[in-house]
């Protein structure tokens, strides 16, 4: 079951970031003066705009695999059927630890949010 899980995630993992590399390139930007290199971050609102974008890459990410992760439990709970005491209560423990998880990413997602909203003019969002 561990070799499976960790096929599945690889797969999971590379369909999540190949998205991203398709729109890595930014051609609309002029290159800078004696490079070839596009100016992404302009001010420190261009940082924190960053910053937020790669903050709600990862979030989704993480909650797509804290999907995944509970679908598993939940498999293995039906699968178990009472036999294993000691396996039911593992399979507890990995659910909290999940949700754990998920709550400490929202609280992230607050403070991110907070910073925005004290140190910037422009209109922040959650998502």
């Amino acid at each position: 079951m561990n070799k499976i899980l960790k096929k599945v995630l690889f797969v999971f993992g590379i369909l999540l970031v190949l998205p991203g590399l398709a729109f890595a390139q930014n051609l609309a930007q002029p290159p800078v003066q004696g490079f070839n290199l596009p100016v992404f971050i302009t001010s420190t609102g261009g940082l924190l705009s960053l910053l937020q974008t790669v903050l709600n890459w990862i979030f989704f990410a993480l909650v797509f695999v804290a999907i995944i992760m509970i679908l598993l439990i939940a498999f293995n709970f039906v699968t178990n059927g009472g036999k294993d005491k000691d396996g039911a209560k593992d399979e507890w423990r990995k659910l909290t630890n999940i949700l754990i998880g998920i709550g400490v990413a929202l609280m992230a997602k607050g403070v991110v949010y907070l910073v925005c909203s004290l140190f910037t003019a422009q209109s922040c969002t959650f998502f």
